[in-house]
């Protein structure tokens, strides 16, 4: 997620630091695609109860910037 949007959705927030770990360890190795990372992220959030809004607006930040940065 761009840095500019961490005032919003900080991704050290406690409730979903480890969704966004696992999703940076998950783009970092090349043995999966980013469609992969993303929807595992999505659902770590889910699984991690962060409210479905939330979890969409992140799902969806990391998918637009990460094929923008890419």
């Amino acid at each position: 997620m761009p840095r500019w949007l961490w005032w919003f959705l900080p991704p050290f927030h406690p409730q979903y630091a480890a969704a966004a770990v696992l999703h940076d360890y998950l783009r970092s190795w090349s043995g999966f695609d980013p469609l992969t990372a993303h929807t595992t992220f999505l659902d770590a959030l889910t699984i991690l109860g962060v409210e479905r809004w939330k979890a969409l607006a992140m799902f969806l930040a990391v998918v637009v910037f990460d094929s923008a940065r890419r």
